[in-house]
């Protein structure tokens, strides 16, 4: 399996440093001061490896937060084994994660927060991983496919997330998903408080709430799938239905992605913006 890759990380508006990362195959954003940052790769390794991170603004060291998230998977990907399946590499990679962020925490009682979602890509399967509100969508035979849930309070009223189990929601043309967020650019911290506050994140203290990522396994992947992973820079402002549009657009992945960073911030963009387009080439 082939797969044609464009990532890109820009700064909100209301932001003095960019606070989210990426990490492709390699690839990540190793100086946190960067404002922006965009590539385009041709994948051909066996293992593909596909991460959002999101730090949180709420918190003093959010940047280092997503920063320290992107160099664990930087120094694990190659040697990577799916022994014992890809559920408990999983959750190694996020109690590992979870102690690099809480060691953060400063002597003044500062402390740092992420988010993120991982896809991995073997075969003609992908599997999912993620904690937060970072998303990732699979777009095939004109259907939009969210395979991801919010770990938030709108997400869990809207019932698509409660500890240890897993929603998707399936949207074609017209269709809008219960869980998608309202517009918060306008807000400094990018996170809007009350229903969207985060349930689940890298950070967290393990005696407080035990750490449930949503883990999806087999995905069926097929010639000419893409897959969209997004922070909620881009889903806290256009709808899921601007998300369909724009992928069914017949445009390269990189005009794809820089006009929905476009579209994002020209509808608020007060949060960092950070996503990546994959297309499957079998």
């Amino acid at each position: 399996m082939a797969v044609e890759m464009y990532a890109a990380t820009c700064r909100g508006k209301c932001r003095w440093v960019n606070q989210d990362n990426f990490f492709v195959n390699g690839i990540w954003k190793e100086d946190r001061r960067l404002a922006e940052m965009d590539c385009t790769r041709l994948c051909r390794e066996k293992k593909q490896f596909f991460l959002i991170c999101d730090g949180m603004g709420g918190e003093a060291r959010g940047d280092q937060a997503s920063w320290e998230t992107a160099r664990l998977l930087s120094e694990r990907w190659r040697g990577i084994s799916f022994f014992g399946g890809f559920s408990r590499f999983s959750q190694r990679f996020v109690r590992e994660a979870n102690r690099r962020v809480l060691a953060l925490t400063d002597g003044q009682g500062r402390s740092a927060g992420a988010v993120f979602s991982l896809l991995m890509l073997q075969g003609n399967q992908a599997y999912v991983c993620s904690l937060g509100d970072c998303r990732i969508y699979h777009f095939y035979g004109g259907v939009l496919e969210r395979l991801t849930e919010d770990h938030t309070m709108a997400g869990l009223a809207a019932g698509g997330y409660s500890a240890g189990a897993n929603s998707t929601g399936i949207h074609s043309a017209g269709a809008n998903s219960a869980g998608t967020y309202s517009a918060v650019g306008n807000q400094p911290w990018g996170k809007a408080w009350g229903s969207n506050v985060l349930l689940q994140y890298l950070g967290m203290p393990e005696q407080e709430m035990r750490l449930s990522p949503c883990l999806k396994e087999g995905i069926s992947v097929s010639n000419g799938d893409m897959f969209l992973l997004c922070s909620d820079g881009l889903t806290g402002i256009l709808s899921e239905e601007k998300l369909y549009r724009r992928l069914e657009e017949n445009r390269s992945l990189p005009e794809k992605g820089r006009l929905l960073i476009k579209d994002a911030q020209e509808n608020g963009g007060g949060d960092d913006i950070t996503l990546i387009l994959c297309r499957v080439i079998i």
